[in-house]
């Protein structure tokens, strides 16, 4: 079965758990005997981000891991500092968000796409992993509603995160926040942007430069976004905003 491998832990001396996503039935934890052995024949086809043929062995308490073949192990997303970055917080994402057995074929096509899109990219920008994370979303159950949206570009468009999107359009003024909310003001870009994000082409959001400012707006709603629907909290998430942001 195809698997996108996500993460590897220790397991034992020279064993250990590996959590794929695949095609056919969802996520998998599965067991890599001798994996950590210099001679291990299936270590190249387990590093994380990497595409593979895996043959998985039903066990009493794990399955266990028969062969793997890699099928694409993307060599530009370990050679380029940024796409390391996005590819390792994408599968990251993927991994705490997914629960073993849950069948999501459009998931994984998801994931397949966005890794071949950013390893095609020459310089792929920060709008690429903050649409993958809406799209995950999506597909999870939490898309967020941007009917009525301002039109204006200055005009305020205001982003419920309890309410799952924009509640008001064409104040002049943010309101109130109500009592464990949390609300953005909007530009009419930023709504089009997010809009790209979860129907536009990879090419074309890979290429997406916004100001500073309009990236950290986008970068903090998404987190809180995320955070708020799904229930998981994501500690390392504000580094997008040092280590990528400095570009924009």
């Amino acid at each position: 079965m195809l698997a996108i491998v996500l993460s590897r832990r220790n397991f034992r001396e020279y064993d250990q758990v590996v959590s794929l996503y695949t095609a056919e039935s969802g996520k998998r934890e599965v067991l890599a005997r001798g994996i950590k052995k210099i001679i291990a024949k299936n270590a190249g086809a387990l590093e994380p981000a990497s595409l593979s043929a895996v043959e998985i062995v039903p066990g009493r308490e794990i399955d266990y891991l028969a062969t793997a073949q890699p099928l694409a192990l993307f060599p530009g997303l370990r050679s380029d500092l940024i796409k390391s970055w996005q590819a390792q917080r994408a599968i990251h994402l993927i991994d705490r968000l997914t629960h073993v057995g849950e069948k999501q074929p459009a998931l994984f096509k998801l994931l397949e796409e966005w890794l071949i899109a950013l390893e095609r990219a020459s310089k792929p920008e920060a709008t690429g992993i903050l649409a993958l994370v809406w799209r995950l979303l999506d597909q999870l159950g939490f898309r967020p509603d941007l009917t009525g949206a301002a039109a204006s570009k200055t005009t305020a468009t205001i982003f419920s995160v309890s309410q799952g999107g924009i509640v008001s359009a064409g104040v002049s003024a943010v309101p109130d926040i109500p009592e464990g909310d949390q609300i953005f003001s909007l530009t009419g870009h930023l709504v089009a942007v997010l809009k790209l994000f979860l129907a536009g082409s990879w090419s074309v959001i890979f290429q997406l430069s916004l100001a500073k400012k309009d990236f950290t707006t986008l970068n903090n709603l998404t987190y809180a976004y995320a955070a708020y629907h799904t229930g998981v909290v994501f500690p390392a998430w504000q580094d997008a905003d040092k280590m990528l942001g400095e570009n924009k």
